[in-house]
């Protein structure tokens, strides 16, 4: 081994990490954005399925592009943390539906992501609409 293979390793202040512990990747939010993993009791006792990764989101306002609610959710601290996203969009009007589907890459961030973002207004436009989520 090198000098700087026996240099510690500064772990990143957010993102996934290796972790040996457990022998996967934790997933570590951006500082001051750490959501508490809610019981299905306080989020409106909806009872979600423990291998939930595939969510729905409604109420998304219709003035966002997808690059936009993309922005979000990765300053969110979800950079990475989903394989699959869409947006529908009206050709006609150039305005999403309302509606998104969003699939995370394992149950645990699917939570983590409702706790953070169901129930929440989006504030890049002025908007009355408040998100729901569900599996």
């Amino acid at each position: 081994p090198t000098a700087e293979d026996a240099s510690p390793k500064v772990p990143p202040s957010f993102g996934f990490v290796v972790d040996a512990a457990s022998a996967g990747v934790r997933f570590l939010p951006p500082p001051g954005l750490e959501a508490p993993v809610l019981s299905d009791e306080e989020l409106d006792g909806e009872l979600w399925p423990s291998t939930t990764t595939t969510l729905m989101l409604r109420n998304v306002p219709n003035r966002y592009t997808p690059e936009e609610l993309l922005h979000d959710m990765i300053n969110a601290g979800f950079e990475q943390a989903f394989d699959f996203f869409y947006l529908p969009t009206d050709f006609a009007t150039k305005k999403n539906k309302g509606y998104a589907f969003l699939n995370l890459c394992t149950p645990l961030l699917a939570r983590r992501f409702r706790n953070m973002f169901h129930g929440k207004s989006l504030t890049r436009y002025s908007t009355k609409k408040v998100l729901e989520l569900s599996p």
